[in-house]
């Protein structure tokens, strides 16, 4: 099920990665008529004087109604630590979509303050589209308006799992939405993740089960959810090699406009920061990367619960 996109969260930092996510959160809620809000979260300090603090505050509203251009953004500034009060921010206000800024290169290392993206991805109640840093728009109409969102063709990766299929079912909600073709993209690591995996055989017999399993994928996907729709058009894809790399040269390939990748909560974030496929395509990505947080573990937790306590 696509999130509920009438209300979009954008944490900014007067930053030109912030400037960027604020341009694509504006173009997104014109797509699906959402409204965006901006959020400045300065962390406490009772040395700065209440007079700097109102300065600061009007400071981000100017940055965010140059980012923003004429469309109706509310910001709202709050005092906490930002990983914290960005998730509570969202919680509150009953966000569908977080929108962050990247900072060019290093990815996930400077997202707004480093841990704080790191965070703000594992403990999200919404997913996370990050956005990589963009020159800020200038001249004559330079405003949001200025800053198309062609939505025209999406890659979701997966691997079949259950997991995977929370990032599915957002990634063909959004193109049925907005009219986009769907690519659906599994990659075969040669290697397998074990000593065996290497042997030719193994590699072929895993690619064709892949290859059938994606085909499965994309026909379910197409077919919709028994409410609505699917994607009038979705192509499945089964490649071999490095993941990151092979959905990063696919979207290169198909000049894709978004990536969706499924995250795994709490679990996640240990693979996510140390070298994992969402990392590497969230930095490496020169397209909008939707990170879905998936909400099996959870459900698992609480059928094992009820296993123990049936013990």
């Amino acid at each position: 099920m696509m999130p509920d996109l009438r209300e979009i969260l954008v944490p900014v930092d007067q930053s030109a990665g912030s400037a960027g996510a604020l341009r694509v959160a504006g173009a997104l809620a014109v797509r699906v008529g959402g409204r965006v809000r901006a959020l400045r979260v300065l962390e406490p300090n009772p040395f700065v004087p209440a007079a700097e603090r109102a300065a600061v505050d009007a400071e981000v509203r100017a940055f965010v109604r140059r980012s923003a251009g004429e469309r109706d953004v509310t910001v709202e500034t709050r005092i906490g630590y930002p990983a914290d009060e960005i998730v509570a921010a969202a919680e509150e206000l009953g966000s569908g979509l977080i929108v962050i800024g990247t900072h060019g290169r290093s990815g996930l290392k400077r997202l707004i303050l480093g841990s704080v993206a790191e965070d703000v991805l594992r403990r999200a109640p919404c997913p996370v589209l990050t956005v990589r840093e963009a020159p800020e728009v200038t001249g004559e109409g330079a405003d949001a308006r200025s800053v198309a969102l062609p939505l025209r063709r999406i890659i979701v990766a997966t691997d079949f799992t259950s997991h995977a299929r929370d990032g599915e079912r957002v990634a063909a909600d959004l193109a049925a939405t907005v009219g986009a073709e769907l690519y659906v993209v599994t990659v075969v690591e040669p290697d397998g993740g074990d000593d065996l995996g290497a042997d030719p055989d193994r590699i072929a017999e895993r690619f064709f089960r892949a290859k059938r399993l994606a085909g499965t994928t994309a026909r379910r996907l197409a077919g919709g959810d028994g409410t609505r729709a699917g994607p009038a058009c979705v192509t499945d894809y089964a490649l071999t090699g490095s993941p990151a790399t092979k959905i990063l040269e696919l979207a290169d390939e198909l000049d894709a406009d978004l990536i969706v990748m499924a995250t795994h909560g709490r679990r996640a974030i240990a693979r996510l920061v140390l070298g994992s496929t969402t990392e590497e395509v969230i930095r490496a990505a020169p397209v909008p990367v939707l990170a879905v947080r998936s909400r099996v573990r959870r459900s698992h937790e609480s059928e094992r619960a009820g296993t123990a306590d049936a013990r």
